[in-house]
């Protein structure tokens, strides 16, 4: 990639990327909303027993499975690849992507079934009794699930490489209120009705991104298992990212199963509640920024514009360190009113409310280090420079691993909650260094 000066239309694409960011904040902030609902919802209506523990083991399980199709879309290499083909070849797009969406149903129902089987040994195993009975009843709904959001997030990548970010956020957020809607019709059912709710939400929102890239984006796609020459670079370049993905996706089990051996009832639970209410700076930042920032690199590697990709790229993981840091200590002011007021009603006991806020602070320990390892790896997808993910994957699974059972010994579910602060400094560390040839000037590589 030529390397070269700011173009004249730097600044105006600078400016780009803080527009299209703020224009999707709105949506975002309906978005998260609605999506934060979900935990406080779950605890309100369920509370924490052993079939939430249940329902949560079950989730990390199939959320650990499906990551090998999610990571495929979720701001990966299909973005700078599908820009580079509109901007040279546009006649081959409706192929390739009815090639990627065929590979896909093929993968993922062979993935789900996979998985299901699998799962239901893991919980013959782990439970027993009514429990492993609840754990059997999740299977089918969730292994549909794991289809369904890999089927959303390829539909989401199409238009997020088409820069029309706008509607994946809607989307999500008419699933996400689809979801909440059935689990408050039938909540009476108990816990197991979520997996079913989390199903519907998903169709529901599949829908709307599918039919946006059919007549909004005037895409006809052209079904098939068509391998051509940019659906092998494809594969190549995800092969590394899946394998990253899957190996980090591994540390949530990791904490479930180690907060299984915890003498507090629900622990799992409580763990998994305050970790989403943590990370929910982070979650907007992805949402709102990292999107965008993925398809502007993107766009600026196919023209061959690295100068700019390294000023983008060092802009934005500066720029983020301060604003997460800010944002942690505010949460971290409000935590013991904030927990409080989400969380303490309906089924969820002030004991369990107690150890969340304990726990809460050394989550939030994570925050800057997390930031900036999410815009370096953007940086990384964005020049196809994925080689490497599958290393830090197994930098970040082993510390997690390490740190969980050895912290965990010492300091209980807060070891746990602080093993997450580690590992992601340690892992956001090692991208730094790695990327250093990136983001420096050309002029001090020579």
């Amino acid at each position: 990639m030529p390397d070269g000066r700011a173009t004249p239309s730097s600044a105006a694409e600078r400016r780009g990327l803080l527009r299209e960011s703020l224009g999707l904040l709105p949506a975002q902030i309906v978005l998260r909303g609605v999506e934060g609902l979900f935990p406080l919802l779950l605890a309100y209506w369920f509370g924490r027993s052993r079939d939430t523990d249940v329902l949560m083991f079950a989730w990390a399980w199939f959320t650990l499975a499906g990551s090998v199709l999610f990571t495929a879309f979720y701001d990966s290499a299909l973005i700078p690849i599908l820009v580079d083909m509109r901007l040279h070849r546009p006649a081959a797009v409706p192929r390739f992507l009815g090639s990627i969406l065929a590979h896909t149903l093929a993968a993922g129902v062979a993935l789900a079934v996979a998985a299901a089987l699998l799962a239901w040994g893991v919980f013959a195993l782990r439970y027993a009794g009514p429990a492993r009975s609840l754990a059997a009843l999740m299977l089918v709904p969730f292994a549909g699930h794991v289809v369904a959001v890999a089927v959303r997030m390829f539909f989401s990548a199409v238009l997020n490489a088409a820069e029309r970010y706008q509607v994946p956020a809607w989307a999500t957020g008419v699933g996400w209120a689809v979801t909440l809607g059935t689990i408050a019709s039938a909540r009476d059912a108990g816990v197991g009705v979520v997996p079913v709710a989390m199903l519907a939400g998903e169709l529901a929102a599949t829908a709307i991104v599918a039919a946006t890239v059919h007549w909004g984006l005037g895409v006809r796609l052209q079904l098939g298992f068509d391998r051509s020459a940019p659906f092998g670079e494809l594969l190549r370049l995800l092969s590394a990212e899946i394998k990253g993905s899957v190996i980090s996706r591994v540390n949530p089990v990791v904490d479930q199963l180690v907060a299984s051996f915890s003498a507090i009832v629900g622990a799992g639970t409580l763990l998994r509640y305050a970790n989403d209410v943590a990370f929910v700076p982070t979650s907007l930042l992805q949402a709102v920024l990292l999107s965008v920032l993925l398809s502007k690199l993107s766009h600026r590697a196919a023209r061959g514009d690295a100068a700019e990709v390294r000023r983008m790229v060092r802009r934005t993981a500066v720029a983020v360190v301060p604003v997460l840091a800010a944002a942690g200590a505010i949460l971290y002011a409000a935590r013991a009113p904030l927990l409080g007021f989400l969380f303490r009603r309906g089924e969820m006991d002030a004991g369990g409310v107690a150890q969340m806020v304990a726990v809460f602070p050394y989550y939030l320990l994570a925050l800057p280090s997390f930031g900036v390892l999410l815009v370096l790896y953007r940086a990384t997808v964005a020049v196809k420079d994925s080689r490497i993910l599958p290393a830090m994957g197994v930098l970040n699974a082993g510390l997690t691993v390490v740190l969980d059972v050895l912290l965990f010994q010492l300091w209980g579910l807060i070891g746990i909650a602080a093993a997450r602060a580690i590992a992601a400094t340690a892992v956001a560390a090692a991208f730094w260094i790695r990327l250093q040839r990136l983001l420096r000037p050309a002029s001090a590589s020579t």
